[in-house]
């Protein structure tokens, strides 16, 4: 795991330095993940080790339980997203947390209209 703050140039050719930090780690099928954190660095580095550590539990296909299941439940559903996405996250699961007026509505929204 890397915990980095990202620089760029502006149109000036200055180099800034990003407010947050980043995170980049390798998740279960071996490719770089990366994505931003917090202005705090140990925050980001923690964000960094629930990462990680959902990543190992992921590669041994075994569900998260403790504290890291209590951590998922908090993330905002923008970062439970991103983490889906990136297969961290069980789909099945992530549907069984979703409202049921949610659910009826997305099958709704599928079915063909006559």
């Amino acid at each position: 795991m890397r915990v980095f703050r990202a620089t760029f140039k502006d149109k000036d050719g200055t180099l800034h330095r990003a407010p947050k930090w980043y995170v980049e780690f390798r998740g279960p099928d071996g490719g770089i993940r990366r994505i931003s954190a917090y202005v705090d660095k140990g925050a980001s580095r923690e964000l960094g080790n629930k990462l990680e550590s959902l990543s190992a539990i992921c590669e041994v296909h075994q569900p998260p339980s403790g504290d890291l299941l209590l951590w998922i439940e908090g993330l905002s559903p923008q970062m439970r997203r991103r983490l889906l996405g990136w297969g961290l996250l069980d789909a099945t699961r992530e549907a069984g947390a979703s409202p049921l007026i949610k659910l009826v509505e997305e099958f709704s929204a599928a079915l063909p209209t006559p």
